[in-house]
């Protein structure tokens, strides 16, 4: 089970991912030029790296918590 402090993680990951589909999203609407869409597509790529960290975060919490469970 998440801690607070994981949940809040995971949520803060979360909301990183929804930008990411949204600037995805944009890219695949078929209204935009080319510049627009490598914009779209170089924001979700940087809202897809910067989620990755509270999500790692909160594995490692979780696995250093079972591990001294053991």
């Amino acid at each position: 089970m998440l801690t607070p402090n994981e949940k809040e993680a995971v949520a803060t990951a979360f909301k990183g991912v929804d930008k990411a589909t949204h600037a995805m999203l944009k890219a695949l609407s078929g209204e935009r030029d080319d510049d627009q869409v490598i914009a779209d597509l170089s924001i979700a790529i940087g809202e897809l790296e910067l989620a990755q960290s509270p999500l790692i975060a909160a594995r490692n919490k979780v696995h250093e918590r079972k591990g001294a469970d053991n």
